[in-house]
């Protein structure tokens, strides 16, 4: 019986320290598109400068 208790606990201590590393690679992929779309941006804003 104490077998199951114990790893029941291992699981969810598991499940968690996956869910947070999925939460902090989500975070860093937001982070890396949302630099990307800036520098799209300043690119054409650049583009726009060249245009005068």
């Amino acid at each position: 019986m104490m077998t199951i208790w114990v790893n029941m606990i291992i699981g969810g201590i598991l499940l968690f320290y996956l869910s947070g590393i999925l939460v902090v690679i989500g975070l860093l992929i937001a982070k890396v598109t949302e630099r990307q779309r800036e520098r799209k941006t300043e690119k054409e804003k650049f583009k726009d400068y060249k245009d005068y």
